[in-house]
């Protein structure tokens, strides 16, 4: 289990970005935090600047490309969010499934990857993000290291053979769960989110670089504030 723990990912070059310090072309991000709804929203933020290509949060969106969102808890909001301020609809480039796809499932996997790699499929029509919420991931705590393992080689059969880039989503639990931590492992990126100030602002919340580049952070970075009554809404 310690070999699974000190797996990491390569360092992303400079210019190699999707969004500047938040997604790296052709690598593994993750969002955590026990604000499980909070999460889904910055995901669906994320997406939606990738679209746009609307900076987030003072971050310049480097390469302008269509995400694929899967999973249930943040499938509402990511569906109000394919369309733009006009009403113009943008679905093409930002797609949802409620869905969740099941990492430890390799036959899955694999036809995924062979649909998005079809003469017509996603990857053909600029897919550049899969946004992949971690609904259902108590099969990653510590009992059964081998499903960690089937996880990794699956998210990294993903990465290999689409180019496309992942960001991972927690949805359940808590962030120091053994299997969160390998994933935040593997990651180049890992954002936190974090109450402000509980006893102050209950409705504050700072979204936190705690991973850049491959390096967990002494001192993690705060990108922006969010208020929960105002989801998408940066500061």
């Amino acid at each position: 289990m310690s070999n699974i723990l000190s797996i990491s990912a390569p360092v992303v070059n400079s210019g190699k970005w999707l969004i500047t310090d938040v997604i790296a072309k052709n690598r593994l991000s993750i969002i955590v935090g026990d604000n499980h709804k909070l999460n889904c929203s910055v995901a669906n933020m994320i997406s939606s600047c990738l679209v746009t290509e609307e900076p987030l949060f003072g971050k310049k969106v480097r390469t302008k490309g269509s995400v694929l969102y899967a999973g249930s808890h943040g499938h509402s909001e990511a569906l109000r969010s394919g369309r733009d301020l006009n009403f113009r609809a943008y679905s093409d480039e930002l797609l949802v499934t409620d869905s969740a796809i099941n990492l430890l499932n390799q036959q899955q996997i694999r036809k995924l990857v062979k649909q998005l790699n079809k003469p017509d499929g996603l990857i053909r029509k600029g897919l550049s993000l899969i946004v992949l919420e971690l609904s259902s991931f108590k099969f990653l705590d510590p009992i059964e290291s081998i499903h960690v393992a089937n996880t990794i080689n699956n998210l990294n059969y993903i990465l290999e053979n689409t180019g496309v880039s992942i960001l991972l989503v927690q949805t359940e639990g808590s962030a120091r769960r053994l299997g969160i931590r390998v994933l935040m492992g593997m990651a180049t990126v890992a954002i936190k989110l974090q109450h402000a100030n509980y006893w102050h602002d209950k409705n504050d919340c700072d979204i936190v670089c705690i991973k850049a580049n491959d390096e967990f952070l002494i001192s993690p970075i705060k990108f922006g504030r969010m208020k929960l009554g105002k989801i998408g809404v940066q500061s």
